[in-house]
């Protein structure tokens, strides 16, 4: 559906805008979020893991290379990524995203953790960005970051 393709063209946008109120708009109160570094999120929980980014990150911007229609619903995003705020990371990802009623209902993201644990640790994360000891350790501290912001609020 075009119209279903234009709200999440208007939602990557809006993250590039870093306009966190209009993100919500376009999504279900209970988003259901997945991507290799948090597992699985609900909820506020999403809104408030974006807003963390956008906080800890002075550089940001997503740019949509395809919207392809998936059908039932369900749509592929390619998305190219640039964030950071000392050290700025490229991520290429695709998100899949759930539309019902013209609302965000899911959305998981797919992307290398190796590739952006070698993009972190340089020669560190080339040889060791693929062990699973390193990789858990980042979304650990990941998951433990977003709790830490969730309680300073």
């Amino acid at each position: 559906m075009a119209v279903d393709q234009e709200l999440i063209s208007k939602f990557f946008d809006s993250f590039n805008e870093r306009n966190f109120s209009k993100m919500r708009q376009f999504c279900a109160a209970e988003l259901s979020y997945f991507d290799p570094m948090y597992n699985l999120l609900w909820g506020n929980d999403v809104f408030l893991m974006w807003k963390s980014c956008y906080e800890s990150c002075k550089q940001f911007s997503i740019i949509r290379e395809s919207i392809k229609d998936e059908g039932d619903g369900y749509y592929s995003v390619g998305l190219k990524l640039e964030y950071g705020s000392k050290k700025i990371y490229f991520q290429k990802m695709t998100a899949h995203i759930k539309v019902v009623n013209h609302q965000i209902v899911e959305y998981s993201s797919a992307f290398s953790v190796h590739e952006l644990l070698k993009q972190k640790y340089g020669i560190a994360g080339i040889l060791l960005g693929w062990n699973r000891l390193m990789q858990n350790r980042e979304k650990n501290n990941a998951k433990k970051s977003l709790i830490l912001f969730r309680d300073s609020l």
